[in-house]
């Protein structure tokens, strides 16, 4: 699955991925899949990471689990609560591990895929333990905020509906009025 990762670390850079135009900045990372169209904004607007990956980088499980090769999946997401600080923890250790010249490129390339599938997995985790917990529990919609390392409700609920196309609230009450 070739395709470039960016991740701004300060401005905004437009990039226009299958004629659709996105704002990426510090707060999203945006997700180009191999057969889109794109065509990068001004670059001088913005600094941060861009990641090229070589087709077969991450392995099938991982891929499949964040659906990271579906043509139809989310191409901006956003990081919010503890993605973001863990996001930029492994872009450090990153630049940290490709700058070391005595590291064999197979290691340091063992180590980014590695970076990555955590990662992207526990951002997926993190959706699936909203879900299960808004559908089976009494807890409140801040409390599972909370519960799930977010510092306000605000944010897990802008986490939640990006995830999902859904508010919490919206959720659980679809799910428990289908069980009724």
């Amino acid at each position: 699955m070739p395709g470039p990762l960016d991740l701004v670390e300060e401005g905004l850079l437009w990039h226009m991925v299958d004629f659709a135009d996105y704002a990426v900045t510090d707060s999203t990372m945006l997700w180009v899949r191999p057969g889109q169209v794109q065509r990068f904004g001004d670059l001088s607007a913005a600094t941060g990471t861009l990641v090229l990956f070589q087709p077969d980088f991450l392995d099938p499980a991982t891929a499949a689990d964040v659906r990271l090769d579906d043509p139809f999946g989310r191409t901006l997401w956003q990081i919010t609560g503890e993605d973001a600080p863990a996001l930029r923890r492994a872009l450090d250790h990153l630049d940290h591990e490709y700058g070391a010249t005595r590291m064999p490129a197979a290691t340091r390339s063992a180590i980014l895929q590695r970076l990555l599938g955590v990662l992207l997995s526990s951002t997926t985790r993190r959706s699936m333990n909203a879900k299960r917990l808004l559908a089976h529990g009494d807890q409140p919609v801040a409390g599972i905020g909370t519960r799930l390392g977010f510092l306000d409700t605000s944010n897990f609920v802008k986490y939640f509906v990006q995830r999902t196309g859904t508010t919490p609230a919206t959720f659980r009450g679809r799910y428990r009025s289908a069980r009724a």
